[in-house]
């Protein structure tokens, strides 16, 4: 966390659904911690119910990933997070990296898409880190009422491959950061 930023308020639950490496969580966690100045509470892992998953196109629907993410939020915790080890889709049948509700306080990203650790060089470690890192704070920075910035350097640009928030990104989310 840059030394400007004030540190949050916020608890934020991580939620693993499905078998999540313990890496991509604790990389979850770090990156909260770091852009955000979150507290993390770390929750068991569960099985994403399987009226969720859409079977013809291997995909959990997000819409309703994100509405038991809500049901498992703890009374106190602000914000919940979850590793998704299944692909996402939208209500469009799209496929989805990353999903969030803001008025339920929820964020989902799925793993499936990033390639395993084990097989990957020192460069496309980083890589792939870099892609947690965009998906992550994407989504949690829906989760605090931002929507999509018209800034194509932004974090919070719709096609999110900037790893920067522009400035009123920032400002915003710093802002929502300190009330809540």
């Amino acid at each position: 966390m840059s030394a400007e930023r004030v540190a949050s308020e916020l608890t934020v639950a991580i939620l693993p659904l499905g078998q999540i490496a313990d890496r991509q969580i604790q990389l979850t966690a770090w990156i909260l911690e770091q852009e955000f100045g979150v507290k993390i509470v770390f929750l068991p892992a569960m099985k994403i119910p399987q009226q969720y998953f859409n079977a013809e196109r291997d995909r959990y629907q997000s819409r309703s990933v994100l509405n038991f993410l809500f049901s498992q939020l703890p009374a106190d915790v602000q914000r919940i997070v979850g590793v998704v080890a299944g692909e996402l889709e939208d209500d469009k049948n799209e496929s989805k990296l990353g999903v969030a509700f803001a008025h339920d306080r929820t964020a989902a990203y799925s793993v499936l898409s990033l390639p395993e650790w084990e097989r990957l060089s020192a460069k496309e470690h980083i890589d792939r880190d870099i892609i947690s890192y965009i998906v992550v704070a994407h989504e949690f920075v829906h989760t605090l009422g931002l929507e999509h910035c018209q800034n194509l350097d932004c974090l919070m640009h719709k096609t999110g491959y900037n790893p920067k928030m522009c400035a009123a990104c920032r400002r915003w989310a710093d802002r929502e950061l300190k009330v809540k």
